[in-house]
């Protein structure tokens, strides 16, 4: 097993070369007009129920919390939609929901959301479906609360929230990868042949934002620096000016990671591979 974890391993090094390659970069994906995420979130007023994890990843605080279950990568098997079906409500049915809803979308910002919805079934095999009345099966609650975050895939009901601030492309799609059961590129277990944290620079107290995964998460593709998925070098930096995460190979360009505004191609590549490709 050691052996096979190994020339598993060593494989997504090779096709990691790949990754990084101007190849691998299209320029329609750079760069986001946007605020990091972890920056516009306020976490010291989101504290009704929710705890925010990795910036934006919440899981409910009446629940112990655990990293497997909560942070990168999951048992990803247990949190895909069945069938590719996301059933999605902008009316709350959850309690916890309607005391955290500060106002509800007006008719542009639902059509952001479902604009940006509409980009990801072009690419898999998904479908969001609105609904108008709750669902006996999961289904998505989308709501306004201070900041932009989200749970982890399918759930009874999984929440998105996209306050003031979130209403960018780039960070609607980001969110809604969560809810579609992916997490952060730079919490990948094989992450520390990619980067190289700075401890040193890291905001204290928020060292655990950049724990690593158990070993599944290469079941998502190679290392991708590109990732909408993937947070910028100085993220919870003591210092915007320094880095906390530094690349460790050759031929990365520094200032596109943590700055896409649409999903990368192996972003695309992953989704198909969780939900298959389009069908005709």
């Amino acid at each position: 097993m050691k052996k096979l974890k190994f020339i598993l391993m060593l494989f997504s090094i090779l096709l990691s070369k790949y990754s990084f390659s101007a190849n691998f970069i299209d320029d329609s994906i750079l760069i986001k007009n946007s605020e990091p995420i972890f920056e516009i979130n306020n976490l010291n007023n989101n504290n009704l129920k929710y705890k925010i994890i990795e910036g934006d990843i919440i899981y409910d605080q009446n629940q112990i919390y655990n990293r497997d279950i909560y942070s990168a990568p999951l048992n990803y098997s247990k949190k895909k939609w069945n069938n590719g079906k996301i059933y999605y409500s902008f009316h709350l049915y959850n309690r916890r929901n309607k005391n955290l809803q500060l106002r509800k979308f007006n008719h542009y910002e639902k059509s952001l959301i479902r604009n940006a919805m509409d980009k990801l079934e072009n690419i898999a095999d998904i479908k969001f479906i609105e609904v108008y009345h709750k669902p006996f099966h999961n289904y998505l609650e989308i709501m306004v609360d201070e900041g932009c975050f989200s749970g982890i895939g399918s759930d009874h009901p999984q929440t998105v929230s996209l306050g003031d601030g979130c209403l960018y492309p780039e960070i609607i799609q980001h969110e809604l990868m969560h809810a579609l059961g992916f997490l952060h590129e730079q919490s990948r277990s094989d992450r520390n042949y990619y980067l190289k944290i700075i401890k040193e620079n890291i905001i204290p107290g928020k060292e655990n934002n950049f724990d690593l995964g158990p070993y599944s998460t290469i079941q998502f593709g190679p290392y991708d620096y590109y990732s909408i998925m993937h947070y910028g070098l100085n993220s919870f930096s003591i210092d915007p000016k320094k880095y906390t995460m530094v690349p460790l190979l050759n031929g990365v360009y520094w200032e596109y990671i943590g700055n896409a505004k649409t999903l990368s191609i192996l972003d695309r590549e992953a989704l198909q591979r969780a939900y298959g490709k389009v069908k005709n």
